[in-house]
């Protein structure tokens, strides 16, 4: 998935908790969501992840390996409550909104990795395809029904 699809499902996915008081709607909420949706990507050269840091992560980490698997994230969640306490669950919704979405591409990822190879989930679909791209409008307007409950409130 191309960043701007992981970044809209975070977002959507964190609107949808907030508007139904899984979260709360805090400034450090929404920060770590974005953080969580797009930090897997460290290990990419150019990604928006890998371009915020000064540690050159795409060196030690193979694109869609350790970063995108379960064990990753549970590393990558102790890393960010040294700094931000109590935002598991903001992390866990943006972490989930990245690697899940790419799973489902033709890339797949090691989502189980050290303890399994399996890369792909059963139905598959190309980075910046069609579907992507259609997948990125319906969170958009998925975020928009959450936000507009928000509202209302």
């Amino acid at each position: 998935m191309l960043g701007k699809t992981h970044f809209i499902t975070g977002v959507a996915l964190g609107s949808f908790a907030i508007s139904h008081n899984v979260l709360e709607p805090t400034l450090v909420n929404w920060a770590v969501i974005v953080i969580g949706s797009l930090i897997p990507d460290i290990d990419k050269c150019g990604s928006i992840a890998s371009d915020k840091i000064i540690i050159p992560f795409y060196l030690l980490f193979k694109h869609r390996g350790f970063t995108h698997s379960i064990v990753g994230g549970a590393c990558l969640m102790m890393i960010v409550q040294l700094f931000l306490k109590n935002s598991e669950i903001a992390f866990l919704i943006g972490f989930s909104a990245h690697i899940v979405p790419d799973w489902l591409t033709s890339h797949g990822i090691k989502i189980f990795w050290p303890f399994s190879d399996m890369k792909k989930a059963p139905l598959t679909f190309p980075t910046g395809s069609t579907f992507e791209y259609v997948f990125s409008f319906a969170m958009s307007i998925f975020t928009l029904i959450n936000i507009s409950k928000m509202v209302s409130i």
